[in-house]
């Protein structure tokens, strides 16, 4: 699975700006 082309989980979904 790759990492830049993986769907968004639930906890980036709440938290999108926590992953920069």
């Amino acid at each position: 699975m790759p990492r830049g082309g993986r769907r968004p989980t639930g906890r980036e979904l709440l938290f999108p700006e926590k992953k920069q």
